[in-house]
């Protein structure tokens, strides 16, 4: 049967040479091998969500829709995140010694109820260490960060935050550079965040030493290249000049924020390699593992298929193969129509349901999970995208054409853009 198919290839390959028949056509079949005695990497993928004001302890929940979208959220999230401030919680330190904890102690409940592993990140900052009065929150100044002679009150703070919190083990410090903007060098101020984090770092191992801390939480700007020069000038600052790091925090979306270009969805597949090229410039100056904080994807048709599952399992799948550690949608429930989402607005009777994003993130959570070893696949087509377990294979047919896929003896029919999960032998698991 091999020499068969190599065969076939070869005589393929000369029709194609001929000009008897066009590259679409050729591609229409796809030959996908498997080879379980070579083991091509460990899986160290984790996924999870950060819980905001959207979530399920922030809304009126019609309770069938709460049930069913609290099931299928604990069930693909590994690690959930709250922050101190904001996005559902209120200010922790609202004046000097004085605390306000109602908000993140019910958030911190949901996620131990989930039997997730908590994560708090350190934003934002109350008002009077940002140059307003004490006792007041001004939410339009959530992403003002603390002025430098209040940082060390910011990283009392984390002490304190991390006390209430002691099963708490991992701490992301600040988010995406909020409030640090160096306007005249046209780039982040990575000097002022380092300190930030460096009396952060040095409060919260002071608590507990086992405490894992994370940064620099650097959004990574450009649709087309992974990490920018200014970028790098960022990373490699508080890379060089932190006091010490437990893991490496980035954030990306498949299409920059200030692109507004638009772009079909070919072309947006064209760019979800960039999540597994950042990964690995990151990993060229540290060994630390490397975490989205936040990940992001802009599809056509936002939430509609077949935007959404592709484009998500194919920045997934570059995440993985990269050797990405953590990645964190930002929001578990979808409210507003946008992309974030792993269910469907809980408000109503019927809600909580899966959305198209929650598809292929349920998969790499429950198939492709930290410890999985995947083994050597090839495929003849470069827009079919293949992951192989012990006990499981997924397609993701990343083209605008309909895809035979021959696996051995058995072929396997693909609809343009589908992600499909089969058993080893070629048979479709169903979801």
């Amino acid at each position: 049967m091999a020499t068969l198919r190599f065969t076939l290839s070869i005589l393929l390959s000369a029709i194609l040479s001929a000009g008897l028949i066009t590259a679409a056509h050729a591609q229409a079949v796809a030959v996908v091998s498997v080879d379980r005695s070579q083991i091509l990497m460990t899986s160290k993928l984790a996924l999870g969500c950060t819980r905001t004001e959207k979530d399920l302890d922030n809304v009126p929940c019609n309770p069938s829709a709460y049930a069913a979208a609290s099931k299928l959220i604990n069930s693909s999230c590994r690690y959930m995140n709250a922050h101190i401030m904001g996005w559902g919680t209120l200010s922790p330190e609202p004046s000097p010694g004085v605390y306000h904890w109602d908000e993140l102690d019910r958030r911190m409940a949901m996620i131990r109820s989930a039997g997730a592993i908590p994560i708090i990140t350190l934003c934002g900052a109350p008002d009077w260490m940002k140059g307003g009065a004490a006792g007041d929150t001004d939410w339009t100044k959530l992403e003002v960060a603390p002025t430098p002679e209040h940082y060390d009150d910011f990283a009392k703070l984390a002490a304190v935050v991390a006390r209430r919190y002691p099963d708490v083990l991992y701490f992301q410090v600040w988010n995406e550079f909020k409030g640090l903007w160096d306007r005249p060098n046209n780039n982040w101020d990575y000097k002022a965040y380092t300190a930030l984090y460096n009396d952060g770092y040095d409060a919260l191992k002071a608590v507990n030493p086992k405490i894992k801390v994370g940064g620099p939480y650097l959004v990574i700007e450009d649709t087309f290249q992974p990490i920018t020069s200014r970028n790098m000038a960022v990373l490699n600052y508080w890379n060089q000049n932190k006091h010490g790091a437990d893991f490496f925090l980035i954030d990306k979306g498949n299409i920059d924020y200030h692109d507004h270009s638009t772009y079909t969805l070919d072309q947006m597949l064209s760019f979800t390699h960039t999540f597994g090229d950042a990964v690995r410039q990151v990993k060229t100056i540290s060994n630390l593992p490397v975490w989205y904080s936040e990940y992001y994807i802009d599809a056509p048709q936002m939430d509609s298929t077949p935007g959404t599952d592709i484009l998500n399992a194919s920045v997934l799948y570059n995440m993985l193969l990269a050797g990405t550690s953590v990645a964190l949608m930002w929001q578990p429930v979808e409210t507003g129509g946008g992309l974030e989402g792993l269910v469907t607005d809980c408000r109503t009777t019927g809600g909580g349901q899966p959305t198209q994003f929650y598809h292929s993130f349920s998969i790499f959570s429950k198939y492709f999970a930290p410890g999985t070893k995947l083994y050597k696949t090839i495929s003849s087509s470069q827009n079919l995208e293949v992951l192989a377990s012990k006990s499981v294979l997924f397609l993701i047919n990343a083209s605008s054409q309909s895809v035979t896929v021959n696996l051995g003896a058995r072929s396997i029919p693909m609809q343009p853009y589908q992600t499909l999960l089969t058993d080893s032998y070629g048979i479709p698991i169903l979801q």
